[in-house]
């Protein structure tokens, strides 16, 4: 019996070290891909005006908040419900559910941005064409290569050429998209009939966070209204996909309803739903 038992604590912890190093081996490819594909080389024209906005180097949601806003806080939120709860398997799968929208959607942008190559619309004012090569040319409405910038900095040349899809709205939406199906459920939305104000602000709040930080980017000219659509639409993708995986085995449904008392009025439905659940499987 202990052997048995033994090997079923094998085969689960087995199962909880691929579950993290594929998302880790995902990141690593994707960070890989970054650094080391420059994105395809679009040619432009120096009279479009969709690329002729103003390069800013001050933006509204700057990098490091934006990990405060959809990588830190989320992942405090699902750290104290389950210290509440005190189930380190729960913990798991609600961490790795969150890992793995993140890297999906971060793997996925990535991959398009050095693909497409879309150009900023602040690509011109980053270019800094050269005068003397558009004056020794004579030809203004023409399609333009790198070769006419006098821009030297590498980095910011690279990056005026990553506009679609968006980053920070793809990285938002799968980060706060998340954390709002997790609260759907923590807080019982996903079975019951009625529910307070309090329990749809908390998941419309994590929405509207994301939405803002999506609307910065068009507003900072760092995108386009299209590629911060896309962008919002793969991060919420990621998010259902990373919460049906590992939600859906029902390894929150008995932990949930039952330990959090939200609201005295659905103590019967939840009796119920749990009865009608108690001889699923969990992993």
């Amino acid at each position: 019996m202990l052997k048995k038992y033994q090997k079923l604590i094998n085969s689960t912890l087995a199962l909880y070290l691929a579950d993290w190093l594929s998302c880790i081996v995902l990141l690593i490819v994707s960070g890989i891909w970054e650094l080391v594909i420059y994105p395809f080389e679009r040619p432009f024209s120096l009279t479009d005006t969709s690329i002729q906005y103003t390069f800013q180097t001050n933006e509204t949601v700057p990098m490091w908040l934006l990990w405060v806003l959809a990588i830190i806080i989320p992942v405090l939120i699902i750290l104290l419900f389950y210290f509440k709860l005190k189930k380190f398997g729960i913990i798991h799968w609600a961490v790795i559910g969150f890992l793995l929208s993140c890297s999906l959607s971060f793997a996925v942008t990535h991959f398009l941005k050095n693909l497409i190559g879309r150009l900023r619309p602040d690509f011109i004012s980053r270019c800094q064409p050269d005068q003397v090569i558009i004056q020794e040319t004579g030809k203004l409405y023409t399609l333009y290569t790198g070769s006419v910038c006098s821009q030297t900095n590498i980095s910011i040349m690279k990056d005026g050429r990553q506009s679609f899809p968006s980053g920070h709205t793809s990285i938002a939406f799968s980060g706060l998209g998340y954390l709002a199906y997790f609260l759907g459920h923590m807080l019982g939305l996903s079975h019951k009939r009625r529910a307070s104000l309090f329990q749809y602000y908390a998941i419309l709040i994590p929405l509207c966070v994301a939405t803002f930080i999506g609307i910065s980017r068009i507003r900072d000219y760092r995108h386009h209204w299209q590629d911060v659509l896309v962008g919002g639409i793969i991060g919420m993708l990621s998010a259902y996909f990373s919460y049906k995986k590992y939600f859906k085995k029902r390894l929150l449904i008995d932990a949930a309803p039952n330990q959090l008392n939200y609201s005295s009025n659905s103590d019967n439905s939840r009796e119920v739903f749990t009865n009608s659940n108690s001889n699923a499987n969990i992993v």
